[in-house]
């Protein structure tokens, strides 16, 4: 007799308690401590030894044995279900306190990507989907709990509001889940209203539209084809077999361009380390830089490699494969996290005979020690501002707001403090004695980075034997021009502004960035 096939659990196992703990402060309250079963966004945890699942106060919520196979099956799936969705409230928590209060330092793909959340595409849709319609949801909160969340976050109410509205529901697992479906008719009948009083026709229409998220809706997917491993019209001949719209960048040779959504993370030629998924503009500096094959380069800020495989790529490409290149790249980073992250892509593409990493920090390194470098990447710690799009900070409830107030000329303390750090590192650059090509680039749209950082380090330049050269002269939009009277510092002065090029964010279809060449 054949056995009957169990049903595929497309959310996976859960292993920790499937109810939301009591909470009252931001996402990362929702972990309860970490204790008694209830995991810690970001933290493994360990399986427990016997079958059964336990509440975050410790005591035993389900037995799972051989003669209740069924229910177990059952309660696996909404013990699932709800540690997706308890991720995804950490990561709403997290993300609409930061957007609140200006802080930095994290990222919806930090928060739902990382190497421990269980469930990763569940829990980045449940997230983005939330932010999505936060103020729609943060309404239907407010108008029926009035204040009193029962010990909740707001963004844990918000997440499991949004599942029973307008997602595919909630079961009664947990204490917060029974809260809110005892609600359920009461949030629909609010969202009915909503909508009606809107003048809409769905919730949908409901969505606040900026210039962001018009932006992301019309960016193309791009990829780097990895050079060291494949040729373009491989690459090419491929995709065109799956996608209707595949073409080849008009500026960068070795970047292919698909529809907007087009999802590759899955892809084979992903998963290989044929292709490189790449913003375009992120894919400019190494190829301004176009190292030759007998080189020895720096990549000064080299984490998490992108760069870094791609210089290695282009020299490969030019001695017709990677046994015959000479040179050699030097990845520093002094983030050994990072560093690993680097020397996992640098596997995986093939460029380990050509890439050295090292942990170390570049200021710190002695020129003297790598007299025999050619050239430097520079690529350093900036404001990000440029990458807005792809950082899906347009779902945030103050997007608006930020778009508005932040124009290219905005200062603060902590842009200051970069330009600083971002002076030292090219005077730096420019101190190792046989280096002849410097490439400096920030994923920034703010002027003190760029053309800023630029006007105040010409004269040390000049001193040091290095002019501004002109870079990828297709690129239609170059360095801004402005007047004294603009700024109180130095300016670049227009025939500088030409030679450097900038990529608006919204204007471009790709991350907004800065890309400026030395040369000696």
């Amino acid at each position: 007799m054949r056995k009957r096939k169990k049903k595929t659990n497309i959310l996976g196992k859960s292993k920790g308690n499937g109810s939301f703990p009591n909470s009252t402060s931001g996402g990362g309250s929702l972990t309860g401590g970490g204790k008694g079963g209830v995991p810690t966004p970001g933290k493994k945890v360990k399986k427990q030894k016997s079958a059964s699942y336990t509440s975050h106060k410790g005591s035993s919520v389900s037995k799972v044995g051989k003669s209740s196979e069924g229910r177990s099956r059952s309660h696996q799936y909404t013990l699932a279900q709800s540690d997706i969705l308890r991720q995804a409230a950490y990561a709403v928590g997290r993300l609409v306190e930061a957007d609140a209060t200006g802080k930095h330092g994290v990222s919806l793909k930090s928060l739902t990507l990382g190497k421990n959340v269980r469930q990763k595409k569940a829990v980045y849709a449940v997230t983005v989907e939330t932010l999505k319609y936060y103020r729609v949801l943060k309404s239907l909160v407010d108008e029926v709990f009035g204040g009193d969340f029962g010990g909740m976050s707001e963004a844990t109410l918000c997440v499991l509001v949004r599942e029973i509205v307008l997602g595919d529901g909630i079961s009664r697992i947990g204490r917060a889940e029974r809260l809110v479906l005892e609600k359920e008719e009461e949030l629909k009948r609010e969202l009915s209203n909503l909508v009606e009083q809107s003048g809409v026709e769905s919730v949908s229409d409901m969505l606040p539209q900026n210039e962001l998220m018009v932006a992301a809706a019309k960016r193309k997917r791009t990829l780097r084809v990895n050079l060291a491993k494949v040729s373009v019209e491989e690459v090419k001949n491929q995709l065109m077999e799956e996608f209707q719209s595949v073409s080849i960048s008009e500026h960068l040779p070795d970047v292919i361009e698909l529809d907007p959504g087009s999802d590759l993370h899955s892809h084979t030629l992903v998963r290989s380390g044929n292709v490189v998924l790449q913003s375009l503009a992120s894919c400019i500096p190494a190829s301004v830089l176009d190292p030759e094959p007998h080189w020895h380069v720096i990549d000064a800020c080299a984490a998490p490699g992108n760069k870094t495989t791609h210089l290695a790529a282009i020299m490969s490409h030019k001695a017709t494969g990677t046994s015959d290149v000479r040179g050699k790249v030097f990845a520093f980073d002094k983030d050994t996290r990072r560093l690993e992250i680097l020397k996992k892509n640098v596997a995986l593409t093939g460029t380990t005979s050509i890439i050295e990493p090292s942990c170390r920090d570049f200021l710190e390194a002695d020129p003297g020690e790598f007299a025999r470098v050619d050239a430097i990447l520079l690529d350093p710690s900036c404001s990000g501002s440029g990458t807005a799009v792809s950082r899906m900070d347009y779902l945030l409830p103050n997007s608006s707001q930020h778009v508005s107030q932040r124009g290219v000329m905005h200062v603060d303390e902590r842009v200051l403090s970069l330009k600083q750090f971002q002076i030292s590192v090219i005077q730096h650059a420019m101190s190792f004695p046989n280096v002849k090509k410097i490439v400096y680039s920030t994923c920034s749209i703010y002027y003190e980075e760029n053309e800023g950082v630029i006007a105040d380090v010409l004269e040390f330049a000049k001193e040091h034997g290095f002019h501004v050269a002109e870079v990828l002269p297709s690129w239609p939009r170059r360095g801004l021009v402005l007047q004294q009277e603009e700024r109180q510092e130095d300016i670049l002065p227009a025939g500088e502004a030409r030679k450097v090029l900038r990529v608006d964010p919204i204007e471009d279809g790709t991350d907004g960035f800065f890309v400026a060449m030395f040369v000696k």
